[in-house]
């Protein structure tokens, strides 16, 4: 029995409310031991519900991700710090971070801090199908395309997007989650402080926003490959 025939056997089953320990009972009743594994059944009928067995990318199956600096102290925005300057002064500075080198974001740091984390949430929220199926969307930064981060994402079984390098602005975490934290921020003392502020800032969006983010990124998706990876944002 080929697999596409077992995998239409247990949709067909599925849909009539058996559990995956029911299917895969009869179906090694009727075809012996090793026609198909529990956990494999179970696989494929976590992926029915959304139609991933057909081979498209449900939005569950992609993760966007990038990283940004976020200060104990309030920092304007780039139009906030705009200001008129007379032709014979000079533009002020405003300085925005001061950070020791061996704190600075590089492959070890996105790997270790970031990806390894969201390996063991993929892992929680997924018992099943853990890292199958995911696709990664960040952005061309140094430290991503870094052979440290390249090799254990390929270790994990995670799937990069490709990123266009004149579309720096493509995931939602560039163009909208970001500053939309940042404008609720003030200046705090420390930093399980400010972590603990944009924790309940993060939890409080409303799930409506990311729906909204999420039609937005799959336009400007849209937009970037009628542009063939060239500078777009300046249509939207």
């Amino acid at each position: 029995m080929n697999k596409l025939c077992i995998r239409s056997y247990i949709k067909t089953r599925w849909l009539l409310g058996l559990t995956a320990a029911q299917i895969h009972d009869e179906l090694t009743a009727a075809y012996g031991q090793g026609v198909v594994s529990y956990s494999t059944a179970a696989h494929w009928m976590d992926r029915f519900p959304s139609g991933r067995e057909s081979g498209a990318w449900p939005l569950c199956d992609i993760v966007l991700g990038d990283e940004s600096w976020f200060y104990h102290r309030k920092i304007k925005s780039k139009q906030e710090s705009k200001a008129w300057v007379a032709k014979e002064e000079s533009a002020s500075t405003e300085v925005r971070r001061q950070v020791p080198s061996e704190t600075s974001i590089n492959a070890m740091y996105y790997r270790d801090e970031c990806l390894k984390d969201l390996v063991k949430m993929l892992h929680k929220k997924r018992p099943l199908s853990t890292t199958n199926h995911i696709k990664l969307h960040h952005d061309n930064a140094q430290p991503h395309m870094n052979d440290i981060v390249v090799n254990y994402l390929q270790e994990e079984k995670i799937n990069v997007m490709a990123h266009p390098p004149y579309s720096l602005d493509l995931a939602p975490s560039d163009f909208w989650l970001f500053n939309c934290l940042k404008r609720t921020l003030d200046t705090y003392p420390n930093t399980t402080s400010l972590a603990n502020t944009l924790s309940k800032e993060l939890n409080s969006l409303p799930i409506q926003e990311y729906q909204k983010t999420f039609q937005k990124w799959t336009e400007r998706m849209k937009l970037c490959i009628e542009h063939r990876g060239d500078y777009f944002e300046h249509l939207l």
